[in-house]
């Protein structure tokens, strides 16, 4: 029996073949041509409205099972985040006011509990320093606790205070399978975030969006994304100062996300890269780089040819065929030498 695949392959070769045959001409040899005879033949075999309905529903069907994985791992990927089991929550509880113990066997039971808290938690590229849990309200259902995190990515502190509600899960409930077996869902009611200073100003609108939605996730996703781009720029910028020294400014500094050159003997006009890294509530990280410039009356006046103008827009051709340290390296050897 022929397969759907094969079957469609081979429906499509007849629709050229038929095609070519209606306009009067066949490629190859006369072999190959097909007589009316042979086209109402094939005409016959091919599949009826219904069959292509079921065949369209199911295609549908197969996406829409593929949205639902979607959804489930991102559900699975928020559990995760959460998966600190009651039985841990009652023993670091039961652990922590005993501030009068001492001893080793104590201490080796309070740090084997926090090194689990700190592996149910690990994103990649996050170096966890400190971890710590406070059980606030515990009933029946429901498990209420105080958590806090820090740590560092690519040597950009940060720390979360976050609270977390666990209630049980009623029998028989409707749950995504991500939680199918469990008896308990954690989610995240409260939360504060704190980033490196050096990346405050930058950061401050997407973090209170993040605090706003209580957004665990996407802030340590997006956060050790943007630090590695950080370090990157740092980079970059520190590279071309060196490079061009004399005709390279830094008005932020290296740790900044503005770069400004011009003609050693400043010729009038005075470029500007500004190159921003946002991440948003999903956790992504978009850097986004652009050229500015700024022209004296007597340089825009003179620049028949609006190269002025046009260098942004130029530019972001350079970045899209060069890439970012290339481009950069070009537009500034034209500029400064």
């Amino acid at each position: 029996m022929a397969t759907a695949a094969s079957r469609e392959s081979s429906e499509i070769d007849g629709y050229v073949t038929v095609q070519n045959a209606l306009k009067g001409y066949v490629e190859g040899n006369d072999e190959t041509s097909m007589s009316s005879d042979d086209i109402d033949k094939f005409i016959d075999t091919l599949a009826s409205p219904k069959e292509m309905v079921q065949y369209y529903k199911k295609e549908m069907e197969q996406l829409q099972k593929e949205i639902e994985s979607l959804e489930e791992s991102v559900e699975a990927d928020k559990q995760k985040l959460l998966e600190i089991p009651a039985s841990v929550l009652e023993e670091i509880k039961s652990q922590i006011p005993s501030s009068n113990a001492t001893g080793v066997e104590d201490d080796e039971k309070l740090q084997a509990i926090f090194k689990q808290l700190q592996v149910q938690t690990t994103f990649s590229k996050i170096a966890f320093t400190d971890t710590t849990v406070k059980v606030m309200k515990q009933s029946q259902n429901k498990t209420i606790s105080s958590h806090h995190i820090q740590g560092n990515s690519f040597g950009l502190d940060f720390s979360a205070d976050f609270e977390v509600t666990e209630t049980k899960i009623p029998e028989g409930e409707a749950v995504p399978q991500i939680l199918a077996g469990q008896e308990t869902k954690a989610t995240i009611t409260k939360l504060k975030a704190s980033v490196d200073e050096q990346v405050q100003m930058e950061l401050n609108d997407i973090i209170q969006e993040i605090q706003k939605t209580c957004a665990l996730e996407p802030f340590l996703n997006g956060y050790a994304q943007y630090a590695e781009w950080f370090r990157h720029r740092e980079n970059t910028f520190i590279h071309f100062k060196k490079e061009y020294e004399s005709a390279v400014m830094l008005p932020q500094g290296s740790t900044g996300a503005l770069l400004q050159f011009s003609h050693p003997d400043n010729n009038g006009a005075v470029y500007i890269v500004s190159w921003s890294i946002p991440f948003n509530l999903t956790g992504r990280t978009e850097p986004s780089i652009d050229l500015h410039v700024k022209a004296s009356a007597h340089m825009n006046q003179i620049d028949q040819r609006n190269i002025l103008k046009s260098a942004p827009e130029e530019f972001q051709k350079m970045l899209t065929s060069l890439g970012v340290e290339k481009a950069l390296d070009s537009i500034i050897q034209a500029v400064a030498t």
